[in-house]
């Protein structure tokens, strides 16, 4: 009987169709053959930074301790909902990253599209990065008008261990446990050599809560495992597999940048990510 289902396994899933499942998640794959074209815009943006420098601000509550209008004339990323920043408009970031969303009972595409919504108002003349699964919901329902958001297939199921290889973001990129980490990845593609994260606390596996520099609105109680107040639904042994997968990334990230010659700096006081050599941000927009 083994002989026999052995070559039928074979014939019906194929050694090399089964390593491209098990390296590929099914939907991104299928999107990156039939959308090639869409993926393929992409390229307009390697190297397109290439020699500067950027600040990556992401949305952890340190972020209220400083003051981000020094980043004026600096190239900067938000991501998610930072479009809420009272400065947000005096910095004017050139770049707005959205990570893939998590659909559940929680987050519906109706929430989807009112917060979508709410960030097309907000982000002013930024240029978008979704996921590719959201390119769907964007066409049916024609979000964001008067923009060509960039799409990334965020399809491969692992994150390289110290890859020597830049991701191509006009192909199928590692998942990201966490925004900034596809930020970093967008920031290298585009060439800058020196890159500082503002607002990556990643704290909440010590202070039991999730929390923003702002207060949600679309959002509000939407995040999986917490409770509308901002508390932890989990344990730490619920977080543990998160935080290493996160903090693994990090580190895959740093030597992919340390490969190419660029640096990355965590300027977020009080952060737990100790991947990075820490700076402080007024010293280093006065240099």
């Amino acid at each position: 009987m083994n002989s026999t289902l052995k070559p039928l396994s074979d014939w019906l899933l194929p050694p090399n169709m089964f390593r491209l499942l098990t390296q590929y998640r099914f939907a991104p794959l299928c999107f990156a053959l039939t959308h090639s074209d869409v993926l393929a815009r992409n390229k307009q943006l390697l190297n397109r930074h290439a020699g500067k420098r950027c600040f990556i601000l992401c949305n952890g509550p340190s972020v209220k301790q400083q003051d981000i209008t020094v980043l004026k004339k600096e190239i900067v990323f938000s991501v998610s909902s930072g479009y809420k920043h009272p400065d947000y408009a005096a910095i004017a970031p050139r770049y707005h990253c959205v990570p893939q969303l998590t659909y559940s009972d929680k987050i519906t595409p109706p929430v989807a599209i009112e917060w979508f919504a709410e960030m097309d108002a907000g982000i002013g003349g930024a240029e978008l990065f979704l996921d590719s699964q959201e390119y769907a919901l964007v066409q049916k329902h024609h979000l964001f008008p008067g923009r060509q958001p960039y799409y990334l297939c965020t399809g491969r199921r692992y994150f390289p261990h110290a890859p020597k290889t830049l991701p191509d973001m006009a192909g199928i990129i590692p998942r990201a446990q966490s925004v900034p980490i596809t930020a970093l990845m967008l920031a290298l593609y585009m060439g800058f050599k020196k890159i500082y994260l503002l607002g990556t606390d990643h704290d909440w596996f010590v202070k039991k809560e999730y929390r923003y520099f702002y207060e949600p609105t679309v959002l509000k109680g939407k995040d999986t495992g917490v409770r509308v107040d901002g508390s932890l639904e989990t344990t730490l042994w619920d977080e543990l597999p998160a935080i290493e997968k996160m903090w693994s990334q990090y580190r895959a990230i740093k030597a992919l940048a340390q490969s190419g010659g660029a640096a990355i700096y965590n300027a977020s006081p009080g952060s737990m990510l100790d991947e990075f050599p820490r700076v402080r941000l007024e010293e280093v927009v006065c240099r």
